[in-house]
């Protein structure tokens, strides 16, 4: 049986070994993150802004979210789940921002331009499909 005082001496040592181990650990994370970020990347991520199909402000006219989602569907030569869509739209370097998830954002898009006929439309349950058809703005 071990005394008092060596109880509390190896608590203590536990303790600094745990915070150490978490050090390392978040050391490593960031050597990581670095390595990845120097790789050359294929294409550079694409903004996710929610506007016209580019914005000559703010993202140095990089086409946003919903005409990547749009281009992804006219490349298409069918109609696409949003499943699918979010795998190549992830592809490209498309990556969500915040907390919500990337499908939900694909999933509010498609319904949205859907409802304003915005080129895009349900083919059936769950399949989008790029249309001709395309509301005017006033």
């Amino acid at each position: 049986m071990l005394s008092q005082s060596a109880k509390i001496e190896l608590r203590q040592e536990l303790d600094k070994l745990t915070d150490e181990r978490l050090r390392l650990a978040w050391i490593n994370e960031r050597i990581n993150a670095i390595e990845i970020i120097l790789q050359d990347a294929p294409k550079p991520p694409i903004s996710i802004a929610k506007s016209e199909d580019t914005r000559p402000n703010g993202n140095g006219g990089e086409p946003t979210f919903r005409s990547a989602v749009r281009r992804v569907l006219i490349d298409s030569n069918r109609p696409l789940t949003t499943s699918e869509i979010v795998g190549r739209l992830e592809e490209q370097g498309v990556h969500a921002r915040g907390k919500t998830k990337l499908k939900t954002l694909v999933a509010s898009e498609l319904w949205r331009a859907e409802k304003r006929h915005e080129g895009i439309r349900r083919v059936e349950h769950g399949r989008y499909e790029a249309s001709s058809e395309r509301r005017q703005s006033a």
